[in-house]
């Protein structure tokens, strides 16, 4: 306070105060789509209203995974001295597009395609089918097989048009019917529903002991 020749005081004060920031308008946040890859850096979003300059990133994610993934993105103004960051979320899809791969086993013998000629060979009785699938993407969803008891192959078209009822579902390995002239098709499908089709070469599973015969007892 001061006080001039007059008797007349004065009060010179001061005030600190803060201007608010402003939410930045960005309008929806949408990310592109990726194809057999779940790398992050991949990743571009985009946003409808630019009307803010600023720079639109994913914020805290590492890793995704094949499908839907519930990403957060942040939006850091250039003009933080007027704007706000905004943070929200964005869903990040990761498409698999490569068949799975796979194979049949009976004994020594493996097959990991679909055969277009078949030759059939002798196995025991108590020899065991098993079937694999791997998949680098998406992972295997389902395997199943159908058994084809005949001495002609089936074409691949022919294969794929079966009925789900044809399939049995596999779970582990299995036998195949004595006395029994068969193909094995088997249909490994990925989590988002890619499939490929193989198949075994002919089997003949012979369940029939031999019978002896021409020996006399003396």
């Amino acid at each position: 306070m001061t006080t001039d020749a007059g008797d007349n005081q004065s009060v010179t004060a001061s005030v600190d105060y803060e201007i608010a920031k402003a939410d930045p308008h960005i309008g929806t946040v949408t990310a592109n789509e990726l194809v057999n890859t779940t790398e992050v850096s991949d990743v571009t979003l985009t946003r409808t209203d630019t009307s803010v300059d600023g720079t639109l990133s994913l914020k805290d994610v590492t890793s995704l995974v094949y499908g839907s993934n519930t990403c957060t993105y942040e939006f850091v103004p250039d003009d933080t001295a007027n704007y706000k960051n905004a943070i929200g979320t964005v869903s990040v899809y990761v498409r698999d597009t490569i068949s799975p791969a796979g194979s049949i086993s009976i004994k020594e013998s493996t097959w990991s395609s679909f055969l277009s000629s078949i030759t059939f060979n002798l196995y025991k009785r108590s020899d065991t089918v098993t079937i694999t699938g791997t998949d680098s993407g998406s992972g295997i969803g389902s395997i199943s097989y159908y058994i084809h008891e005949s001495e002609t192959g089936m074409t691949e078209d022919a294969v794929r048009s079966l009925a789900d009822g044809s399939w049995t579902a596999y779970g582990s390995a299995f036998t195949v019917p004595h006395d029994t002239k068969c193909i094995i098709y088997a249909r490994i499908t990925d989590k988002q529903g890619n499939k490929v089709y193989i198949s075994s070469d002919g089997l003949i599973l012979d369940g029939t002991p031999p019978a002896i015969t021409g020996a006399t007892n003396g």
